[in-house]
């Protein structure tokens, strides 16, 4: 079921990129960060620099909202999936990790409630049709809480 004034994101981790694809319109935009993101050891190592290029990202492929939709509050439901650096899979604190990083969509902390963030370590990237499926409710495939 579609929500009135929701976006639906598939954001893929690259190494300092960020994939940023919304699933209802089928656009996508890459985005690089204006200092690097990544580190020798962790795929997003300076949080400041990958919540930016997010959140630019976003607003990228957004566009301009209409009167209404800046009326409504804003919500969010992502699926957050590292394609690099996840040798072994993903312990719970990375998970923990990428599900914070997904709520900073949030316009502010008090409404982080209206982001609801996925994880996954599969290592191949989704097709389009599941992440829609995901989103939507109609396929649950995660075995976490969404938060």
């Amino acid at each position: 079921m579609r929500l009135m004034n929701t976006t639906y994101l598939y954001v893929l981790i690259y190494t300092n990129k960020l994939v940023i694809k919304d699933v209802v319109s089928n656009r996508e935009v890459t985005a690089l960060p204006e200092t690097s993101f990544t580190t020798s050891r962790i795929i997003i190592g300076d949080m400041l620099s990958a919540m930016k290029t997010l959140k630019k990202g976003e607003a990228r492929l957004s566009g301009e909202r209409n009167f209404l939709q800046k009326l409504l509050p804003r919500r969010f439901k992502v699926i957050i999936h590292p394609m690099e650096m996840t040798e072994g899979g993903l312990c719970s604190t990375e998970r923990h990790f990428f599900r914070d990083f997904g709520h900073m969509l949030s316009p502010s902390p008090s409404s982080s409630g209206l982001v609801t963030v996925y994880v996954c370590d599969h290592p191949e990237i989704l097709e389009n049709s599941l992440v829609k499926d995901i989103l939507t409710g109609r396929k649950d495939v995660f075995n976490e809480k969404k938060e």
